[in-house]
């Protein structure tokens, strides 16, 4: 099932040949969409898995791996966590920013301890800032990021 480009409106067929002609995942040829500078597309992340837990990247299992050995008694190890957020304002593309996703979460004694987010340098856009910023005045807990 398909359709005809010749059937749309005029305004229509111009941003539908315009954005048949961008590759995937691009905006305007700046690089990833997530990208805050831009440039050259980054390489695509392996999944790993880790103790029966599939990661996004080999990264986030060596961070994992860490976490694990670092835990001291009373700790729990949480991962892929979403934490509700005071709405400060709009974010970048003008929507409240209303929840944030860290990597991994610590509790102990059933608190909140920490709070770890695995970024690779330069991989950090305005919105995870602007996020982070939030989740700090909410929570009182700054974000940790960690190379690996």
């Amino acid at each position: 099932m398909g359709f005809r480009i010749e059937t749309l409106p005029p305004h229509m067929r111009e941003k539908v040949r315009a954005a048949m002609k961008k590759p995937a995942g691009t905006k305007g040829g700046r690089g990833r969409p997530w990208s805050a500078g831009g440039g050259p597309p980054a390489p695509a992340a392996v999944p790993t898995v880790e103790g029966g837990i599939r990661f996004p990247s080999k990264m986030e299992a060596r961070v994992y791996r860490r976490l694990l050995a670092e835990l001291r008694h009373g700790e729990r190890l949480f991962c892929q966590v979403r934490l509700p957020l005071l709405c400060l304002g709009p974010g970048p593309k003008r929507r409240p920013v209303s929840a944030i996703a860290v990597d991994f979460a610590i509790t102990r004694g059933g608190k909140l301890f920490r709070l770890i987010d695995a970024k690779c340098k330069g991989r950090v856009s305005r919105e995870w800032k602007s996020r982070a910023a939030a989740c700090r005045e909410t929570w009182g807990i700054e974000i940790e990021e960690v190379e690996s």
